[in-house]
């Protein structure tokens, strides 16, 4: 069997997915929520608002950091972390115009709103 290579999908799809996984563990949504609310946040000031293991806290900061949607500051000795509001604008865009369209296509299918 011959698989899809990830680059060949269209782009709007791509950003969906990567945004489907940066969203896929309560973690990274919560440091999401958090860096929603202050422009720059310590890793400190998140591990306070979400006190799992450190080590599993940096897996998840390096993690949104890789994807692209945060960005990291360093300080001296203290490390903090921003969102990238370019890119994370564009991939919400994306999944927002996929929900729509998934909305549009259940409610034909079963006559009924979604709203």
């Amino acid at each position: 069997m011959t698989y899809k290579r990830t680059r060949s999908y269209p782009r709007a799809d791509r950003l969906r997915g990567r945004l489907g996984r940066s969203l896929s563990h309560p973690a990274r949504i919560e440091i999401l929520r958090l860096l929603g609310k202050d422009l720059l946040v310590s890793f400190s000031q998140i591990h306070a608002h979400i006190p799992i293991p450190f080590k599993t806290l940096s897996h998840h900061l390096q993690f949104l950091v890789k994807r692209g949607l945060l960005v990291p500051v360093h300080d001296g000795t203290r490390n903090w972390y921003g969102l990238d509001e370019g890119r994370l604008i564009g991939e919400v865009r994306a999944m927002r115009r996929f929900l729509a369209l998934m909305g549009n296509i259940l409610e034909r299918r079963t006559g009924t709103g979604t709203g």
